[in-house]
């Protein structure tokens, strides 16, 4: 039976990885709560808030893994993505397996 996975990490001045769950997800939600006071930034590993995709307060990144036809299309997991941003911040995820 399928089961929802969540979490959260407290954002910092360094990257580090969202999550190191590695899980088959079908997509997930990564979002920046409305209590932030600053941006997040979210990328790859080494991710800088120069090469960060910007999360605001309240954004979200919605990621789906599979196409209309219901194959896999890329293989992205929360564990592939890293934050930085400003101590005190944080970002919160919601997977589907």
């Amino acid at each position: 039976m399928a089961s929802p996975l969540t979490g959260q990490v407290a954002v910092s001045a360094v990257a580090q990885q969202l999550s190191s769950r590695i899980t088959e997800t079908v997509g997930y939600t990564i979002k920046a709560p409305l209590t932030n006071v600053q941006p997040v930034y979210i990328g790859a590993s080494g991710v800088t808030t120069g090469t960060g995709y910007q999360l605001d307060p309240g954004d979200e990144l919605q990621y789906e893994r599979l196409n209309q036809s219901g194959q896999p299309i890329y293989k992205l997991e929360v564990s592939d993505w890293w934050v930085v941003g400003t101590s005190g911040d944080k970002l919160v995820w919601l997977a589907s397996q």
